[in-house]
């Protein structure tokens, strides 16, 4: 087969992919309730997003295979190797974006939403950051 056919065959597989896990998706997110937990994560500011997973990644009711996922995704995403060669304009990232969809819809419905409302409830209420202080202040002046 010409190296265009494969070129193909590869465009293909990464659209039916790409639909397929757009569908999955967004059954997943219609399915929550109406407080809509996503937006409340998607308000937080990058800090606390990076925060929310490194306190998940630590939280001991998260499940072992789900905490597993993250170390491998960044191993995907590092390796030369893809499904669709990076060096394709477009294309070549988009089996990139469709596994990091992937694991972020599998992550979401691992974790108990409990979990990561308790997660999110702390960070949006400024618990576990850093409370810094001007020189000076906190002395009685």
């Amino acid at each position: 087969m010409p190296w265009w056919g494969w070129l193909l065959v590869g465009l293909g597989v990464s659209a039916l992919a790409a639909v397929a896990l757009a569908l999955v998706f967004r059954r997943s997110i219609s399915q929550l309730p109406q407080d809509l937990l996503l937006r409340r994560i998607g308000a937080l500011p990058l800090r606390a997003k990076l925060s929310l997973v490194r306190r998940l990644f630590r939280d001991r009711r998260v499940p072992w295979w789900a905490k597993a996922l993250l170390p491998a995704l960044a191993v995907y995403l590092v390796m030369p190797i893809d499904l669709v060669p990076d060096f394709i304009p477009v294309i070549g990232y988009l089996d990139d974006l469709v596994v990091l969809l992937l694991v972020a819809t599998l992550l979401f419905r691992a974790v108990p939403r409990r979990v990561i409302e308790e997660n999110v409830e702390s960070l949006e209420s400024g618990e576990g950051r850093g409370v810094r202080t001007t020189i000076g202040e906190g002395r009685g002046r």
